[in-house]
């Protein structure tokens, strides 16, 4: 008989009503690269006494849970349906096609969906995952690869019912934005870096299961909720300007400057990718854009040296803060998919 065709398969997601009920049928069909979801059963033991040397032990079922990370391209409709899924609201204007999806932070947090998940062609393994939320929501593209994923964390509450068939829903159209789409527009603290190298956002809220009186859990609570951000720049003159402002609280330090035993203000960080053809930019308009408007960038920074040579980055990590009356962070997607509530 032929293995399992691991190279093979599919994963869908749709919106739930509620906590309890199941989609019935996916909206999005995701283009599925890495990671992957499955059921977590955990198993205890009770030591007993007993007349032999080695004892007893009692065994039992201790919690059954579902978990994974399906890593996805960031097409323009799934990237949009996944934050929607996430942030739980959006602001959507325009009439028709392109239609601009905005997405903040809101207190009620994100919804619950339903996932489908296939492996294999000749031999497959079919299976439903319901009363799932995401707990954490990475974006990251670079130059070393240059297809911007989105990676959903995923905690599952109803995981892997086995289900008869592959659900029928067609891949979103087009294709997904590209790290070079964002030439010319990374910024840091108001200032275009063209030597940036790599982004990399995440928002956790740091979902946990919560178990009652069942082996599987009957609701999650959140935690210690947090936005960070990553980006890597080559260290030329900008750059060097850049670690100087970090370090020493300007980005020209004379002969003398110690670094700084203050806080600096704080910085900031955006961009905006957009898609083009040979004529230019995409027509409707397929657009992604970031702002985080307030963040405090590490103090941790070093200039490597090399004796082989070569080009020498320096990396920024950062953690969002309040800044003013804006809001956290907000996320704008263009596409051609109306408001999805």
């Amino acid at each position: 008989m032929p293995l399992l065709e691991q190279n093979i398969g599919g994963l869908w997601v749709a919106k739930q009503s509620a906590k309890g009920t199941a989609a019935s049928t996916p909206i999005k069909r995701l283009n599925w690269t890495a990671g992957s979801l499955e059921a977590n059963r955990a198993d205890g033991s009770e030591p007993a006494m007993a007349t032999e040397r080695f004892g007893k032990q009692i065994d039992y079922v201790d919690s059954l849970s579902g978990a994974g990370d399906p890593q996805v391209p960031a097409l323009p409709p799934d990237l949009a349906y996944l934050l929607y899924l996430f942030f739980g609201a959006e602001t959507v204007t325009g009439a028709a096609d392109p239609y601009v999806h905005q997405f903040t932070p809101q207190a009620a947090g994100g919804f619950w969906a339903t996932f489908w998940k296939s492996v294999g062609g000749s031999v497959v393994k079919r299976q439903r995952f319901a009363d799932c939320r995401i707990s954490q929501l990475t974006i990251e593209g670079s130059t070393g690869s240059k297809v911007v994923k989105v990676t959903p964390t995923i905690v599952c509450l109803d995981p892997a019912e086995e289900i008869n068939a592959d659900p029928i829903v067609a891949f979103s159209p087009g294709n997904p934005f590209l790290y070079t789409e964002g030439e010319g527009t990374f910024t840091i603290d108001g200032q275009v870096f063209r030597g940036q190298s790599q982004f990399s956002v995440t928002w956790n809220e740091n979902l946990t299961p919560i178990y009652g009186d069942s082996v599987t859990a009957y609701d999650v609570a959140t935690g210690q909720p947090d936005i960070t951000v990553g980006v890597t720049i080559y260290l030329d003159a900008a750059g060097l300007q850049r670690y100087n402002a970090q370090v020493y609280g300007t980005p020209t330090p004379t002969a003398g400057a110690k670094p700084s035993k203050f806080l600096p203000a704080l910085g900031s960080y955006g961009f905006t990718l957009a898609q083009k053809d040979a004529s230019g930019p995409l027509t409707p308009a397929r657009e992604f854009g970031l702002s985080l408007p307030g963040v405090k960038w590490s103090p941790d920074l070093a200039v490597p040296a090399n004796p082989q040579g070569g080009a020498t980055e320096i990396s920024l990590a950062g953690s969002v803060r309040k800044s003013g009356v804006s809001a956290l962070s907000t996320v704008t997607v263009t596409n051609g998919d109306a408001a999805y509530a």
